[in-house]
This record gives structure tokens, C-alpha cells and sequence, in this order.
């Protein structure tokens, strides 16, 4: 288990005179901060200091896209019925917005998108192959020999462990002499590979 820790301070005079909450405020920004540095750890976490990144087990298998600079719709096909059939009815595709982008452009034979908006409760879903798409900033491009798509059952590939959500500590003694009160925020989480079958990668190659 992993944390993650951050601090502000703000001047007592502030915390006085203020019209609006200002440690909501601070809660918010600390579960904002500290949610976009897990996201990035749960892709491509390496280090001691944080979960470890999916993208990062040397478990994970890779099935090749057929071209070995661009990404192709036989590659995608081939990587959906490489994933085995009881994890393809909830697994998702996990990429970024370039890579998506450049897979909105891809047809069938008939002319048709893969890559489909759906509308599921009135809000839009992006799904690729009939399975959805999530949009993962810390996914790589693609480039050759590269790894820019992930598709699987991330619920049970990969596990996500809370031990400690977000508290936050106010402090108004350590740095009252200047006139300040300190928020300390923290998380504690682990994260990582749970079941390696579940999840497979994409490789930019032909083999």
C-alpha cells in the first residue's frame, strides 16, 4: 500500500474573511490532484514509492496489430478473440485521445465506423467492436513497437485496494507564528495486476 501526500497553507485572515468554504474547496483539489497522479500510476506505475502499472507486469500478454507503424482494424479484431471469451463480456478498451482519434477513422468493408457513439441512460458511450472505450491519458501513442491499446476485464485483471480514501488534516498550530493553517491531505492505495489473463495489450508490430 501506497501514499500519497500533499499540504497547503492558508493565511487565517483568508479562512476568516472568505464567503465560500474554503477547505471544500482544498478537499476538492486534493482529491483532484491525487486522483489524476493514481490514474497515472495504475497505467505505468514502476517505482517502489507507487502501485504498480498495468502497463508495466511483464504478465500481460500482446497480440501484434499487423503493421508495424500504424494501427489497423484486422488488429484490433485479432486482439478482441485473443482475449479469452468468459473476460470479453465486460472488458473495455483503454487508450488515449490521439490514438482514439485515429481509430474513429477506421472502416469496415462496408464503409461502416468501428468506432461507435451509443447512447446508454441519455449520456453517450464511445464503444469500439460493440465492447466501450475509456480514454486513458497516460497510454502511449502509437509508434512502432509500441503498446497504445489495452483491452480486458478490469475488474477482475486489476486490483485497486483503498486502505485509507481521502482525510484531510487541519493544522493550526505547526505554522500559526505566520499567521497560517496547514491542510495536510493524504491517500493510501495499492494497485496491480491481479489476474494477467484477463487483460492483453496491443503491440504495434507484425510480430
Amino acid at each position: 500500500v501506497r501514499e500519497i501526500a500533499a499540504y497547503v497553507d492558508v493565511s487565517n485572515a483568508m479562512l476568516e474573511d472568505s464567503t465560500f468554504d474554503i477547505p471544500a474547496l482544498l478537499a476538492f483539489e486534493f482529491a483532484e490532484d491525487m486522483g489524476a497522479k493514481e490514474g497515472t500510476a495504475f497505467v505505468n506505475g514502476a517505482s517502489q514509492l507507487s502501485p504498480i502499472g498495468f502497463m508495466q507486469d511483464s504478465n500481460l500478454s500482446y497480440t501484434p496489430g499487423t503493421d508495424a507503424s500504424n494501427v489497423k482494424a484486422d488488429g484490433l479484431i485479432d486482439l478482441y478473440h485473443a482475449l479469452k471469451a468468459p473476460y470479453r463480456a465486460n472488458a473495455v478498451w483503454g487508450m488515449n485521445s490521439t490514438t482514439l482519434g485515429a481509430i474513429r477513422k477506421l472502416k469496415d468493408t462496408a464503409g461502416n465506423y468501428l468506432v461507435a457513439m451509443q447512447g446508454i441512460n441519455n449520456a453517450p458511450v464511445t464503444t469500439l467492436l460493440g465492447r466501450p472505450v475509456v480514454e486513458m491519458p497516460d497510454m502511449p501513442d502509437v509508434a512502432g513497437n509500441a503498446y497504445p491499446i489495452i483491452f480486458g476485464d478490469f475488474q477482475q485483471g486489476y486490483r485497486i485496494f483503498d486502505r485509507v480514501a481521502l482525510s484531510i488534516l487541519r493544522d493550526p498550530y505547526s505554522q500559526a507564528t505566520k499567521g497560517m493553517t496547514r491542510f495536510h491531505g493524504r491517500r493510501r492505495v495499492a494497485g496491480g495486476v491481479g489476474k494477467a489473463e484477463a487483460i492483453r495489450k496491443l503491440k504495434i508490430a507484425t510480430s
